[in-house]
């Protein structure tokens, strides 16, 4: 299991399904949120991949009746969290030209150095994931433009925000968490072949054997094997929710049962925070606390916007989950 912290990676799925294009580009305005519109080639791009998500996940998507509310709560929860960067841009001077112009420059060298300059191809890999050149460009100005307001909201030089060391104590004592994990993949096996392994693994920690010594035989997180400290982290900073979600339900020292995600299951152990770790590591908790109060900025701004399109977009969606 990695960290994460909703970094700016290259231009691929996983990222770019938190995100859409704003205003014109790619046919008429279909949702708009607070003061950002959403094309509808957008809007479909982002339902069909959440669409795939959920079937990948649930075989009996298509049959439950509910299905298009799940969609249309994360389709609405991705383009909310947009506008609320656009938002900011705006409220910190952040100009979207300059990221326009960056991400237009990418989309040429990857054009160039991974499609060797056809076109063509470059457009057919794109609409295998719902994409045009357009959005790509867009999508990939989005990140710049979310990357130039997280450095401007979290630079303490600009006053949003107080990241001082004892502020970032108080708040690593009230606010984060230590804790180890032994994780067991599903991939490369069936899921019943995961869960006796795990209940092998639970057996031995409810025997007394030492936690430690079983994450050195049964763990599959590689992250977790080379970390002599395990994981400290504060809400939101890990993909894998379950986990997190996990650890902040356990009493120091306790120990959960299995528990499932979408990449396996996890056994995980609550661990008490560490004063010496504190000390040693202050910058990078430091980095992590202000990562936080962003995010749950962004948050605080995407609830507060106002949704129009709403009833539109229930019809994107429906369409999307009745083609075969």
């Amino acid at each position: 299991m990695k960290k994460h912290l909703q970094t700016i990676p290259l231009f691929l799925l996983s990222f770019l399904l938190l995100f859409s294009s704003c205003g014109g580009g790619e046919g008429a305005t279909l949702v708009k949120i607070g003061e950002t519109s959403f094309s509808t080639a957008f809007c479909r791009y982002l339902t069909e991949n959440f669409k795939q998500t959920l079937e990948n996940g649930d075989p009996s998507f298509r049959e439950d009746g509910a299905n298009v509310e799940r969609l249309k709560k994360n389709v609405l929860s991705s383009l909310s969290e947009t506008a609320a960067v656009y938002h900011m841009a705006r409220e910190f001077g952040v100009s979207a030209d300059d990221c326009l112009s960056e991400a237009e420059e990418v989309c040429a060298a990857a054009l160039e150095n991974e499609y060797g300059g056809d076109a063509a191809k470059m457009e057919e890999a794109l609409s295998a994931r719902f994409m045009t050149k357009d959005l790509f460009i867009r999508l990939y100005a989005l990140t710049l433009i979310e990357e130039d307001v997280f450095l401007y909201y979290t630079g303490e030089e600009n006053g949003l925000i107080n990241a001082s060391d004892e502020i970032v104590r108080k708040d690593v004592e009230a606010n984060f968490l230590h804790a180890s994990q032994i994780l067991i993949l599903f991939e490369g096996r069936t899921k019943e072949e995961a869960r006796a392994r795990a209940e092998e693994a639970l057996a031995r920690v409810e025997s007394g054997e030492d936690f430690n010594e079983l994450v050195k035989i049964y763990c599959e997180d590689p992250a977790m094997l080379s970390n002599d400290d395990s994981y400290y982290f504060t809400k939101g900073e890990f993909a894998v929710r379950q986990f997190e979600e996990t650890a902040a339900s356990l009493r120091v020292g306790q120990t959960s049962g299995i528990v499932e995600s979408d990449i396996g299951l996890h056994i995980v152990k609550r661990l008490p925070i560490e004063a010496d770790y504190v000390d040693s590591h202050l910058e990078e908790l430091r980095s992590s606390f202000k990562t936080r109060l962003f995010y749950e900025y962004k948050q605080q701004i995407a609830d507060s916007l106002t949704v129009s399109g709403e009833d539109k977009l229930e019809e994107l969606i429906a369409s999307a989950i009745a083609e075969k």
